[in-house]
């Protein structure tokens, strides 16, 4: 992590401060709206927020964060937050351990939540991933995936942690969606 941006992480973080976050992927910048819950040496939990209302997580690598931005306009954002009683939603109630990605994806596990992986651009696995972590090991999570119709992958699919941008859960786009899943018929 480079050092101006540690101290902006460290600025923001637990402040409930509106930030623009932007992260290199690749040959992109992507720019994340949202709250700085939480953060290690290698990792940030972020709460991203849209149309003044708080969403679920990201957790992504420090090192991509090329920049992190709270001016005139994220401070008006936050005014309207506390006046819509939005402000006291940001945060979370539960443990993300932000070790590794082991740990991270351990953690969201545990809680029996859904995730769509976001990956660098490769050709296979598909470049986002939805479904449920079935298993993970010392370089891979193994997920369920389903597609866009709700239909549940019948093979479990291997996503090594070298090619992890980015882990979304707890949405509320997330969590309807996997609980409307379902095998597919015969």
């Amino acid at each position: 992590m480079r050092p101006q941006i540690g101290k902006l992480l460290k600025e923001y973080c637990g402040e409930r401060k509106y930030v623009l976050l932007t992260r290199k992927v690749g040959k992109v910048n992507k720019a994340e709206r949202g709250y700085i819950i939480s953060y290690s040496k290698d990792f940030v939990l972020f709460q991203a927020s849209e149309d003044f209302k708080v969403s679920g997580y990201f957790v992504f690598n420090t090192n991509n964060i090329v920049s992190v931005k709270h001016d005139a306009y994220e401070k008006h954002y936050d005014k309207i937050m506390i006046l819509r009683k939005e402000f006291q939603k940001i945060g979370i109630t539960y443990e993300i351990n932000l070790a590794n990605w082991i740990s991270v994806l351990k953690s969201i596990q545990s809680r029996k939540l859904a995730v769509v992986i976001e990956l660098k651009e490769i050709e296979s696995p598909p470049f986002l991933n939805m479904g449920s972590i079935k298993n993970i090991d010392q370089s891979a999570v193994y997920i369920q995936r389903f597609n866009e119709q709700g239909i549940i992958d019948e093979i479990v699919t291997p996503i090594y942690f070298k090619h992890i941008t980015k882990i979304t859960f707890d949405t509320k786009y997330i969590n309807v969606f996997s609980k409307y899943s379902r095998s597919k018929k015969n």
